[in-house]
C-alpha cells in the first residue's frame, strides 16, 4: 500500500517530496520494516510511510496520517516557526537544482530495475507486468528525452513497484 502524504498544496518549490521507495530504502538500510519520512522546507512538509507487509503499511500510513493531521492542526510544533522560503517573482523559470541531472538519471535505473523485475512476475500476474511494463518504458523514454522527471512520474513508479511486490508475495 502506498502512502504519500503532502500539506495541502503542491510540494515546496526547490523540495522533493519524500517517496515510498525513499522511505523503504531508509528502512531497509536501518535494517528495520518499516519507516515514516517527513521532509520540511520553511513551514511546510511532504511525507511518506513504506511497511514490509500490508497490515504493517497499513498501520504506518494511519501514523503518518495522525502524524500530518496533527501537525496541521498546530498540535506538533517545534520551539519557534520556521519561516517560510522567500516566493519565486511571478515569470520567473526556476533554475534545475544540480541534483536534477542526477533525479531522472536515477529515476530510469529504478524504472530499468523494474522492467528486470517484471520478467519474473508469475503467470497469472503476465497482464499486469505487460501494462506496467509499457507504461514504464515509455516514463523511461520520456525521461531520457526529456532529461527529467516529474513528481507525478516517480509516484506512478513507486505505485507501480508496490503492486510489482504484491504481486510476488
Amino acid at each position: 500500500m502506498i502512502r504519500d502524504r503532502q500539506e495541502p498544496g503542491a510540494a515546496p518549490v526547490g523540495m522533493k517530496a519524500p517517496t515510498v521507495r525513499t522511505a523503504e530504502h531508509l528502512a531497509r538500510a536501518a535494517g528495520g520494516d518499516g519507516a515514516i519520512v517527513i521532509a520540511f522546507d520553511g513551514g511546510r512538509f511532504a511525507g511518506a510511510s513504506w511497511g514490509a507487509t500490508m497490515p504493517l503499511c497499513r498501520d504506518l500510513g494511519r501514523r503518518l496520517d495522525a502524524i500530518v493531521d496533527a501537525m496541521q492542526r498546530g498540535e506538533l510544533t517545534g520551539d519557534a516557526p520556521t519561516p517560510a522560503p522567500p516566493k519565486r517573482p511571478t515569470g520567473t523559470v526556476p533554475r534545475p537544482e544540480p541534483e536534477a541531472d542526477e533525479e531522472w538519471e536515477e529515476f530510469v535505473g529504478e524504472a530499468t530495475d523494474l522492467l528486470s523485475e517484471l520478467d519474473d512476475m508469475p503467470e497469472q500476474a503476465s497482464d499486469f507486468a505487460d501494462s506496467v511494463g509499457e507504461k514504464v518504458q515509455g516514463m523511461i523514454e520520456w525521461a531520457r528525452e526529456h532529461k527529467h522527471v516529474t513528481q507525478a512520474m516517480q509516484a506512478a513508479l513507486a505505485n507501480m513497484a508496490d503492486g510489482a511486490a504484491r504481486w510476488r508475495r
